[in-house]
């Protein structure tokens, strides 16, 4: 994870509403490590195309980021070698 200030910029921009955390991670498994105990409601910028990429309960982000990363496991199963 990024700390702000960084000289890097991370892809996305996490922000949990009523903890005021605001977070920036490389990768969508490093979403479920940072909301990991948490509860509330959370928005998901994609940083490089300014879009929001998720807004809703964490519940249902780490659902998203689960389902998301079971699919693209079951993705690279089927690529041809």
């Amino acid at each position: 994870m990024n700390e702000p200030g960084s000289e890097t910029r991370a892809r996305y921009g996490v922000e949990i509403r009523g903890l005021s955390v605001h977070a920036e991670v490389d990768d969508l498994a490093q979403i479920l490590v940072l909301v990991n105990g948490q509860s509330g409601r959370v928005h998901v910028v994609d940083r490089q195309t300014r879009t929001l990429v998720f807004h809703g309960t964490l519940d249902e982000l780490r659902e998203a980021v689960r389902l998301d990363s079971a699919l693209v496991t079951e993705d690279s199963s089927h690529v041809a070698k």
